[in-house]
């Protein structure tokens, strides 16, 4: 029996994630060079309790609703897009360790919550033998296993008709492959992960057709409603939240700039005396307005489904991925405008706002971010012609 801990609501956690922010703007660019968050961030945020926010009651957790999660990953990514990113996925993580059995859930989450990274994609191959599994494989885009103690891998049992299962493997079972060399989100430390024949028991495995009819074992155990609620949007939302703090914080950026920059070859002129400086600034603000309004509606929606509130239609699943790929593609331009409109000194590596932009261009390139796609969703949905469950996951 754990020692109750302190209940804290969205507002508390919020509050408590401010005050980190001046000490993780301070460590971007160096987290950025090291292509990891710093240890320092992370055991920040384990103080503020904010780990605990997927976590269930009966472990002491909070069981707060998405717009908890995606509330710190906008603030956050106001400063450094790729804590936005992190910190939040690892919060979240925390709802599919829910899932397992008590017997796992007891383990994971002994210290009140568990740090796990994860990769849905089926790129593993599961062999059953006597008390479990063998499983190999290897999985892209493991983003913060630098931090996590368990990552969570989709695979196939391939002599049981490629039946999908997800499989909880402990770090130390894990190969790491340091591939992560990219242009922008390089904190974010999004490392390969490899099994090479290693034994997974059964409860730490899941049946891909149980979790779709919400029959997992934690489900039977944690019956909130967060925990029957389906999985995609909220993955989707988790995904977007960084980049909309970005383009909060290239405003804010963009606005102090106006006000003191003087331009080049002008005989001192401020930036804002110009009027079409001042219409720009308009133009962006509008932007980042719009995709911050539409991201809010997405969470709302989603929130009310995560509480019992009301449960999503297909059209309002398909909605909240539209308005997820359309927010980040909108805050993109205005990001990329800004940074366009603050002259050449905006290219420093120091400066965060060429860092803003290259992470929020790297971001955007996730799935759940390709406008096509999801638009294709909600046309289908929206006009009732057939749909592909693998447009919804689970």
């Amino acid at each position: 029996m754990q020692t109750p801990a302190e209940p804290l609501t969205k507002a508390d956690l919020v509050t408590r994630i401010e005050t980190l922010l001046p000490a993780i703007a301070q460590r971007a660019r160096a987290a950025e060079d090291a292509r990891r968050l710093h240890d320092e961030t992370i055991d920040d945020v384990i103080q503020t309790g904010f780990f605990r926010v997927m976590v269930p009651k009966r472990y002491n957790g909070l069981e707060l609703d998405v717009s908890a999660v995606t509330a710190a990953g906008r603030l956050l990514g106001r400063v450094c897009a790729s804590s936005g990113w992190v910190i939040p996925w690892l919060a979240w993580h925390n709802r599919g360790l829910a899932m397992f059995p008590q017997s796992v859930q007891d383990e994971v989450f002994a210290g009140g919550f568990g740090l796990s990274a994860g990769a849905t994609t089926l790129t593993g191959e599961a062999r059953r033998v006597p008390g479990g599994y063998r499983v190999s494989g290897r999985w892209s885009w493991g983003t913060a296993i630098l931090h996590a103690g368990f990552a969570s891998l989709g695979a196939v049992v391939a002599d049981d008709r490629n039946r999908p299962v997800t499989v909880l493997a402990r770090r130390h079972n894990l190969i790491l492959h340091d591939v992560w060399h990219t242009d922008g989100m390089r904190a974010t430390g999004s490392l390969d992960m490899e099994l090479q024949d290693a034994f997974i028991p059964d409860d730490w495995v899941l049946d891909g057709a149980e979790m779709l009819a919400g029959k997992a074992p934690g489900q039977l155990i944690n019956t909130a409603p967060l925990y029957r609620c389906p999985t995609r949007p909220i993955a989707v939302l988790v995904a977007t939240a960084s980049g909309i703090g970005v383009s909060e914080g290239a405003l804010e950026n963009y606005i102090e700039r106006l006000g003191g920059r003087v331009l080049a070859y002008s005989g001192g002129k401020l930036s804002r005396d110009e009027q079409s400086h001042r219409i720009r600034l308009a133009s962006v603000s509008a932007e980042v307005k719009a995709a911050g309004m539409l991201f809010d509606a997405a969470v709302d929606l989603t929130a009310q489904s995560n509480r019992g509130e009301l449960e999503l239609t297909l059209l309002q699943r398909a909605e909240v991925r539209l308005w997820a790929a359309h927010a980040i593609q909108v805050a993109r331009h205005a990001v990329q405008e800004i940074v366009a409109a603050s002259g050449a000194r905006a290219h420093y590596l120091d400066d965060p706002l060429q860092r803003g932009m290259r992470d929020l261009n790297t971001l955007s390139g996730h799935i759940v971010f390709d406008h096509d796609r999801a638009g294709d969703v909600y046309g289908r949905a929206a006009l009732g012609m057939e749909l592909d469950r693998q447009d919804f996951g689970v």
